[in-house]
């Protein structure tokens, strides 16, 4: 396991090449990955993804580095709590590329996303994990994340609109 002194989180400025890179090197990899589509990302959302994450006013993307390498990213949206009247940090994609795992980044990034969200004022951070990924599964509990209501269940729905 890498020591923490090696592990540096930061928020990408999406106007310097580099940090528009290391998106697209984090996304391409979790978009390979059987726990996100198992396929690459097609040319035209590779093509559009940093301007789109530009144009999003509600996007934070941070990316990790373990020892001045490129390791990890994860990309949040702002969201809403109607039930609190304050913000949510939702944390869309958690990645850490597959030679990186295993060092303690995924805990850094989720630590940075918890201080970003502190930072706006939101009352939660959260996210959704695959019944099918237990060792994000296995972190995010040991990092204090909880399911649903007891005797309740929650499920991620989606419905892509053409």
């Amino acid at each position: 396991m890498a020591a923490a002194t090696d592990i540096q989180v930061i928020q990408a400025d999406l106007s310097l090449p580099e940090h528009q890179a290391a998106i697209l090197t984090t996304t391409q990899a979790y978009a390979l990955d059987p726990n996100g589509m198992g396929a690459p990302l097609s040319s035209e959302s590779e093509e559009r993804l940093i301007d789109n994450i530009r144009a999003h006013p509600g996007v934070v993307v941070l990316l990790a580095y373990d020892g001045g390498e490129l390791a990890g990213s994860a990309l949040c949206v702002l969201s809403f709590s109607s039930f609190m009247a304050m913000p949510i940090l939702n944390i869309h994609d958690l990645v850490v590329l597959p030679e990186k795992r295993g060092r303690g980044l995924g805990s850094a990034l989720i630590q940075a996303a918890e201080q970003r969200a502190a930072d706006l004022g939101c009352c939660d951070l959260s996210l959704e994990v695959s019944e099918n990924n237990p060792e994000a599964r296995r972190l995010y509990e040991r990092l204090g994340f909880n399911g649903s209501k007891p005797g309740s269940q929650t499920f991620f729905c989606r419905r892509p609109l053409s």
